[in-house]
């Protein structure tokens, strides 16, 4: 341990430097490639996720205009939660488009500072299917606010009327 010298590097040295620097991201190539595809193929499943079930929860206040009645049909034939998770939309959607206007304006910065595009496309990425996903909670929510009333409509005329 004891022939052992530290020293700044010279100039000669830089071709070394990056030959050993690659080599060691080499190693570590394939684990990276396949955790940036697992990550983004996540991104997209989230957003498809949330598509999905916001078009659930619509069709179920579509139904409840049809039949005149309140209806909630949950996945598995029942809903899980008591309360039903469309109500929590509008700040649910703020708050994730709040977190994608925050990595999105990161990721600009971190661009004027040198970062090459390469390190920065998938924070980009994330970013804007985090403001994608907040602008779409918060119209859903608004989608079916509307619909909400829509369906009580038609219970709040009968008892006007006297008929209920």
């Amino acid at each position: 341990m004891s022939d052992l010298i530290i020293r700044d590097a010279r100039a000669g040295d830089r071709e070394i430097i990056r030959d050993v620097t690659l080599s060691a991201y080499q190693q570590y190539a394939a684990v990276m490639q396949t955790s940036v595809a697992a990550l983004f193929a996540a991104l997209v499943s989230g957003v498809i996720g949330i598509s999905v079930f916001a078009l659930g929860a619509t069709f179920n206040y579509l139904v409840t205009l049809f039949y005149k009645q309140p209806i909630r049909q949950g996945l598995f034939g029942r809903p899980l939660l008591r309360t039903s998770i469309d109500h929590y939309f509008s700040w649910l959607g703020i708050i994730s488009f709040i977190i994608g206007l925050a990595i999105g304006v990161t990721s600009l910065l971190l661009g004027i500072n040198g970062w090459e595009i390469a390190r920065l496309w998938l924070y980009l990425l994330g970013s804007a299917m985090f403001i994608l996903v907040g602008v779409q909670l918060v119209i859903y929510w608004i989608l079916m606010r509307v619909l909400e009333q829509l369906s009580q409509r038609e219970v709040l005329t009968q008892k006007d009327l006297g008929i209920v």
